[in-house]
């Protein structure tokens, strides 16, 4: 059972959203959802359930595009393309969460 809030309980989230989070708590962690746009200028908005956009990482672990980008020179974190998208898988995300070494106590 997923840990995830009903996703019909959750009207904030827009429709996208909750086909994902229906898609993972089916354990279905890789299906794309595609959102068409309401307006032609706009693009179209992807979410993945088991990968998350550059913006959604910086702002889930705090750090800055800069900051990521120099994890990914060091080759300690890896970036994959989706269409024109770039994505950061979750596992990959977490895996270098976990390779950074601990705080130092004050």
């Amino acid at each position: 059972m997923s840990n995830l809030p009903d996703p019909q309980a959750l009207p904030e989230l827009n429709r996208s959203e909750k086909l994902a989070a229906q898609s993972s708590e089916r354990g279905r962690t890789r299906k794309v959802v595609v959102r068409a746009s309401t307006s032609s200028n706009e693009r179209p908005v992807i979410t993945t359930a088991g990968a998350m956009g550059v913006a959604e990482f910086c702002r889930s672990y705090c750090i800055g595009r800069t900051k990521l980008y120099g994890e990914v020179k060091a080759g300690r974190l890896r970036l994959r393309k989706l269409g024109s998208k770039t994505i950061i898988a979750r596992s990959d995300a977490e895996e270098w969460l976990n390779s950074l070494p601990p705080a130092m106590p004050t």
